[in-house]
């Protein structure tokens, strides 16, 4: 190929979900927590996923306590939470959603709430800042926030733990 960009455009060298977000600077925290919680092989796989991925800018919404101990390594059950609820099993272009409220079901064992109003999707409280990411496996739609699962009580688990 002459060059990167003409690379990308053939479908045939389309990478999947976990080479596009590797490759994507947007997504570097992501792509980090991914491998250490041993998710990556999954976006990797054969099957289609849609992924709502959070951005770098959306972990640094988080508190920096929450997102220190969830890089170390001390929380991985809790990552794991974190990061399935942002994975639906199936591709779901933005061009497919209709028009309101559409519930999906993520890989957390968790019903979420996409809301498509115009031109203008969100899920949960997140907002989807760039659509249609179009992977050999699936789909990523870059949020700007991450999701914690409703069930998830971190506040008293690092009150506890403290």
């Amino acid at each position: 190929y002459a060059s990167e960009t003409a690379a990308m455009t053939d479908t045939a060298m389309q990478g999947t979900i976990a080479q596009l977000a590797s490759e994507d600077a947007r997504f570097t925290t992501l792509v980090a927590l991914v491998e250490q919680a041993g998710l990556s092989e999954k976006l990797d796989a054969d099957g289609e996923y849609t992924v709502f991925a959070p951005t770098n800018a959306a972990f640094e919404k988080l508190d920096p306590e929450l997102v220190t101990k969830l890089k170390s390594g001390e929380a991985n059950d809790t990552l794991k939470s974190i990061l399935k609820t942002h994975v639906v099993e199936g591709e779901t272009m933005s061009s497919a959603l209709v028009e309101g409220d559409n519930t999906v079901a993520t890989m957390a064992d968790a019903d979420l709430i996409v809301r498509k109003t115009g031109d203008s999707v969100t899920i949960g409280n997140a907002t989807v800042v760039a659509a249609d990411i179009d992977a050999s496996n699936g789909v990523i739609h870059a949020v700007d926030t991450v999701i914690i699962p409703a069930d998830l009580e971190l506040t008293d688990e690092e009150e506890t733990e403290s």
